[in-house]
C-alpha cells in the first residue's frame, strides 16, 4: 500500500483495519501489509511513526463473556504477546501505536501471582522494618494493586522493574499484635487475585 505523509490512509481486510491520520508518517512510504486471521502483520518497525495510528479488530463473534479476556497483543520478535493498550467498545476493539509490526488478538485466562517475599502466614514480624510482596501477571501485566491491614489501606511502593510491592511500618498503620494483610491485585484484562 502507498501513503502519502501529508494524507490519511486507511486499510480494512478480514476483520482488522488500519488508520494512519495525515502526517503520521515522516515521508511518503510503500506498506507492506499482510492481513491473516486475526492477526495483521503492519510494515517493519523500523520505519518511524510521527504520531499514532489506530489498529481496530471486529470480535463479534466471540462472546461478551470471552471478550473479557481478549486483548490486543503485539507480537515481539520471538512471538510472545506484549499487551497493547486496548479499547474495547462493543464489538470492535482498538489500539493507537507508534510502532509497525504483528499485532493479534490475544487472550489472558490466568489471575496475577502474589508472593510474599519476607514473611510467611503467621510469622512474628516485629522485628521486621517492612514487608515486600512480588507481584506477576504472566501476560497482559498488572493494572492495579490495593492492600488493606486489618480493613485499613496502606501505601505500598511499587518498584515495577523488580515487580516488588513494599510497605514500610513507620507509617504507623500497623498497630495491632495480629494483622490480617489482604493484597489485591488486577491485570490489564480483569484477572484478579
Amino acid at each position: 500500500y502507498f501513503v502519502e505523509a501529508g494524507k490519511g490512509a486507511q486499510f480494512e481486510e478480514k476483520g482488522i483495519d488500519v488508520y494512519i491520520p495525515k502526517n503520521s508518517l515522516y515521508q511518503d512510504v510503500f506498506l507492506d501489509v499482510t492481513f491473516e486471521e486475526e492477526k495483521i502483520s503492519l510494515h517493519e518497525d523500523i520505519v518511524p511513526i510521527h504520531s499514532n495510528i489506530s489498529i481496530g479488530f471486529d470480535v463479534s463473534k466471540y462472546e461478551p463473556q470471552d471478550r473479557e479476556q481478549l486483548f490486543i497483543a503485539r507480537l515481539n520478535k520471538w512471538g510472545k504477546p506484549n499487551y497493547s493498550t486496548t479499547a474495547k467498545e462493543g464489538d470492535r476493539f482498538t489500539t493507537k501505536t507508534r510502532s509497525f509490526g504483528t499485532y493479534t488478538l490475544a487472550r489472558d485466562t490466568k489471575a496475577p501471582a502474589v508472593i510474599p517475599v519476607n514473611f510467611k502466614n503467621g510469622q512474628w514480624i516485629s522485628g521486621n522494618k517492612d514487608l515486600r510482596v512480588k507481584i506477576s501477571d504472566d501476560l497482559s501485566g498488572i493494572n492495579s494493586f490495593r492492600a488493606t491491614v486489618n480493613g485499613k489501606f496502606i501505601l505500598m511502593e511499587y518498584e515495577y522493574k523488580q515487580n516488588l510491592l513494599t510497605h514500610y511500618f513507620e507509617d504507623g498503620v500497623v498497630t495491632e499484635t495480629e494483622n490480617q494483610l489482604k493484597i489485591e491485585v488486577t491485570d490489564n484484562v480483569g484477572n484478579t487475585t
